[in-house]
């Protein structure tokens, strides 16, 4: 929720750069974009650990780098070829626009909550399946409490059962 609110911030100073500001408007929002920007980033580590399990994080990694990168790279050159061609004016309004809509798509594109104790009912599985290492119940067709991470047996949004 902390970072879809940071991408929110953006949306909302951004046309806001195009009011006329006196030095102290200025200042708070520059402070404003900082808050913003801490929201998102602060936990980005938490977004490309939590879905996968520890020996899959250097995938997810390399995936969330590559993708970062390659929104950049046509992110940039749109932005200023529809400044060019628009204005500066209608190009920021126009990606304000698209940051809201991608915050609050978001929302229902990955829980709220981190990586939390969660108790599931997981298909039936075998006894010393790795997925039952953790959990204190056993044998198939049990409930079982251990963190949640989206992967074939948790496929759901956390808090549901999988």
């Amino acid at each position: 929720m902390t970072m879809t609110l940071g991408v929110l911030g953006f949306a909302v100073l951004g046309p806001a750069v195009l009011l006329p500001l006196s030095f102290a408007g200025l200042l708070a929002l520059w402070a404003g974009f900082g808050l913003a920007s801490s929201l998102v980033l602060a936990r980005g580590g938490l977004v490309i650990t939590w879905p996968e399990h520890q020996q899959e994080r250097p995938t997810v990694f390399a995936a969330q780098f590559w993708l970062g990168h390659a929104g950049w790279l046509l992110a940039y050159p749109l932005a200023g070829c529809l400044g060019n061609v628009a204005g500066l004016e209608p190009a920021l309004v126009l990606f304000s626009g698209l940051a809201a809509v991608a915050a609050l798509a978001s929302t229902e594109a990955r829980p709220a909550e981190g990586p939390l104790q969660r108790l599931h009912w997981p298909p039936d599985l075998p006894v010393d399946d790795p997925h039952l290492c953790d959990d204190s119940a056993s044998g198939p067709g049990h409930a079982g409490r251990h963190d949640c991470h989206i992967s074939d047996l948790h496929p759901c949004r956390a808090g549901s059962a999988a």
